[in-house]
């Protein structure tokens, strides 16, 4: 014989279940799609395939492959379990501190040149690009001063090409 159990909030009127969610909700997510949306379940699913609202510099990276897609681990230990208290999921490396992010990278890193000023941004000597990430001191898992974006080289001194002044002059 089997037994199939309700929850025990599964006879209440469904807004009385969701006690934590606003009250415009479902109508604020309504509001961004072109087919109406009269529940919580369909508006919760419109939320999830909504892009973030974060900017993606101001996420913290991955030591070993700059990558955004990092996690932090369960804190109980298991038997399985390795070192570190986050992963990657894009290289799968363990870690205990992710890399500050991009924005804050730039803004800490006493080496870093004006982000915006294209032309002072020191080029990748391995690839030549300008996606540098200038590795700040706090920043201990890294033990060089830059880490290009485009192929991950780590360097201390990257390469400078001459501006039109320099060159003339």
């Amino acid at each position: 014989m089997s037994a199939q159990h309700a929850t025990g909030d599964a006879d209440a009127p469904e807004d009385a279940r969701h006690d934590i969610i606003p009250d415009d909700f479902v109508a604020s997510w309504n509001e961004t799609v072109d087919r109406e949306i009269t529940t919580v379940a369909e508006a919760l699913a419109v939320a999830e395939a909504a892009p973030p609202d974060t900017d993606p510099d101001d996420h913290r990276l991955c030591p070993a492959c700059l990558s955004r897609r990092i996690r932090h681990k369960p804190g109980r230990d298991m038997a399985h379990k390795r070192d570190g208290n986050f992963k990657c999921t894009n290289c799968t490396s363990h870690f205990n501190s992710p890399l500050p992010s991009r924005n804050d990278a730039f803004r800490d890193a006493a080496h870093a040149p004006d982000a915006d000023a294209e032309v002072l941004l020191p080029q990748c000597p391995h690839c030549g690009s300008r996606a540098l990430y200038p590795v700040p001191k706090r920043a201990v898992a890294v033990e060089t001063r830059w880490v290009c974006e485009d192929c991950t080289a780590r360097f201390n001194v990257p390469h400078r090409q001459a501006t039109l002044g320099e060159v003339d002059g």
